[in-house]
């Protein structure tokens, strides 16, 4: 038996594919939010309102993307998103080149993508146990993770400095969007690329279920099969909490904190958004270097949560990118420790039937409110600034983490007990 992963023939092209689609989506990342802002002449609250308008639609749909990728297959559903994807994303850079893009369609563009977003991550999520055995997945997901995340450090900071750099050096008559075009652009080639390393990719139906039943009452079953689980509930919920104060300040204040209150540019964003890349990098390869038992998951999860939250404080109150920088890596830390460890806890605990299902609640959990955060954020920095709106999300992580200590039944979710409904056997039979 093969015990390496990189003698998985599917695993190597899912690996790949996805790497090479990161990086290209960050480029986008730094891009979307610029737009805006370049747009509306730098007002936060449009800005937030469009971030919403891509995490809205994508924490309704990531509900029952888990129940279509159940029933069709994670590799099918990411395959059709990644196309539509790089139909969007082409249209968007030829749009802004010619400057052909009014703000209007960012109110078009945003939610498109977001509905994408909301079918195609659980089906990523969720395709990787059908790929590999069962005792290699703790290494997968620290692998998956930490190229990923090294896709976030190198993305954000290559997509930045080609949107300044183009802009510094083509003709007046291209546009003053030529570098955000390009950023797009380069998004759209690396969607090209990825889905022609999965043209070749193979995924055991495991994951399935029976085509007899809907979409709703799938993802009825598997809101069910969470909820049976004291410690999927449990964790489910905290991570509700404190997703809320962290992303979606995080998406609506930096690119503000960085522009306006920095007063720095395109390829700066990009450098120090990459920070966070950097340290969730970091926490994936420490989180890969030893094995957290049930017993360690309460306390691992919400000493990363009173990390995050006192450097997202402080973070607000600094004037230097240096100081930022270091605040955003160790942000980025808690994140990949967290999503390693946590991801890994999931999949295992969670039979094949349900694996697209769970890990859409997970991904709702992580991402639903932030269409909620990333609004109230845009209102905050409005009425005071992007260090007032950091330091209340911080602070709120804090309170949230503390309580979560001293609490016993919180600290040790990682022992309460297991599911109470299993698969039926016309599902189980489906696997």
């Amino acid at each position: 038996m093969n015990d390496s992963l990189f003698g998985k023939r599917d695993f190597v092209l899912h690996w790949a594919s996805t790497a090479i689609a990161q990086v290209g989506s960050f480029f986008s990342f730094v891009a979307l939010p610029w737009l805006a802002l370049n747009l509306t002449e730098n007002d936060p609250v449009i800005m937030a309102a469009v971030m919403a308008l891509v995490s809205l639609p994508q924490g309704l749909f990531i509900l029952f993307g888990g129940a279509l990728a159940d029933r069709l297959s994670p590799l099918r559903v990411l395959l059709v998103t990644r196309g539509l994807f790089f139909i969007l994303m082409l249209s968007m850079a030829v749009l802004v080149y010619y400057e052909s893009f009014p703000l209007w369609a960012l109110f078009l563009y945003s939610p498109a993508l977001g509905i994408l977003g909301g079918f195609s991550v659980p089906a990523a999520q969720s395709v990787l146990p059908s790929l590999i055995p069962s005792v290699m997945l703790g290494r997968a997901n620290a692998m998956v993770v930490a190229t990923t995340q090294l896709a976030q450090t190198l993305g954000p900071m290559l997509g930045g400095w080609l949107i300044w750099f183009t802009q510094q050096t083509v003709s007046e008559q291209s546009g003053k969007h030529a570098g955000l075009a390009m950023a797009f652009a380069v998004d759209a080639f690396t969607l090209l690329v990825s889905l022609m390393f999965m043209q070749f990719m193979r995924a055991a139906p495991a994951a399935q279920t029976s085509c007899t039943h809907g979409l709703w009452e799938m993802f009825y079953d598997g809101v069910r099969f969470c909820w049976s689980d004291h410690a999927m509930r449990v964790v489910l919920g905290y991570l509700v909490l404190i997703s809320f104060c962290l992303h979606g300040p995080l998406m609506t204040s930096i690119p503000i904190f960085i522009k306006v209150d920095l007063g720095l540019e395109a390829e700066a964003y990009g450098t120090l958004y990459a920070m966070i890349g950097l340290g969730t990098l970091t926490g994936a390869g420490f989180a890969f270097s030893r094995k957290f038992t049930n017993s360690q998951m309460g306390l691992l999860v919400l000493c990363c949560d009173l990390g995050a939250g006192a450097a997202l404080f402080f973070l607000g109150n600094q004037t230097n990118p240096w100081v930022a920088a270091i605040f955003l890596i160790l942000i980025g830390f808690c994140i990949g420790t967290m999503m390693v460890a946590g991801t890994t806890w999931f999949q295992l605990r969670t039979p094949g039937a349900y694996m697209g299902r769970v890990m859409s609640l997970l991904m709702f959990a992580i991402a639903g409110l932030i269409p909620v955060s990333t609004g109230i954020t845009g209102y905050l920095i409005e009425l005071y600034s992007s260090g007032t709106a950091m330091n209340i999300a911080g602070a709120l992580m804090i309170t949230f983490a503390a309580v979560g200590l001293a609490t016993p039944y919180i600290r040790n979710m990682g022992l309460l007990p297991g599911p109470a409904i299993q698969p039926t056997t016309q599902e189980v039979h489906a696997q």
